[in-house]
């Protein structure tokens, strides 16, 4: 009888708890109501934390047999088949001027399709999903690393940590990334 009231209070503390956080979640999506609100997939290179718009992620893949191809640029790492498609896998470290080079032993890759072009980044790991308030990015300094301006929308800090919002669609629009197919 003891272990059952016991197990009640359990419940009851879990079922207040839960309680709480859904009054929490109404006061937060309140406090952001009318504001523009876009989903973004956060993840890891060189140590930094970069985000992307949900909309151009297509998929989160562990690292797949990859075909190394000889001539390409330092940030083109090779190939790989995605269900007959042939997908370039991208480093972007050499392109921001990050430490470390080739695919990391528990890397990623996140397939993204923006500026006509699809391609495979490489990800040391895929943090997760957020919702950003546009209003609560900031401009990305000039001449912070070597992360080229005109690839990124802005900045977020959350809890005295950095995302920086990649803009694939101008960051592939650069002519190195496009490989003539011969």
């Amino acid at each position: 009888m003891a272990n059952d009231q016991h197990s009640g209070n359990e419940i009851k503390a879990v079922l207040d708890e839960m309680r709480r956080e859904y009054w929490r979640g109404l006061e937060e999506v309140d406090h952001n109501a009318g504001k523009e609100i876009v989903d973004y997939l956060a993840f890891v290179i060189g140590n930094e934390t970069f985000a992307v718009p949900t909309s151009i992620a297509r998929e989160v893949l562990r690292l797949p047999r990859q075909i190394l191809v000889p001539n390409m640029p330092e940030h083109i790492l090779g190939v790989f088949n995605l269900r007959g498609e042939i997908i370039a896998i991208t480093d972007l470290r050499p392109i921001f001027g990050l430490p470390g080079r080739g695919i990391p032993d528990q890397g990623q890759l996140i397939v993204m399709a923006a500026a006509g072009i699809e391609t495979a980044i490489v990800v040391e790991r895929v943090v997760g999903t957020r919702n950003v308030v546009l209003d609560d990015v900031e401009p990305f300094p000039e001449g912070l690393g070597g992360i080229p301006r005109n690839a990124v929308t802005g900045q977020l800090t959350e809890d005295g940590k950095l995302t920086v919002l990649l803009d694939m669609q101008q960051l592939l629009s650069h002519t190195e990334f496009v490989i003539e197919q011969q």
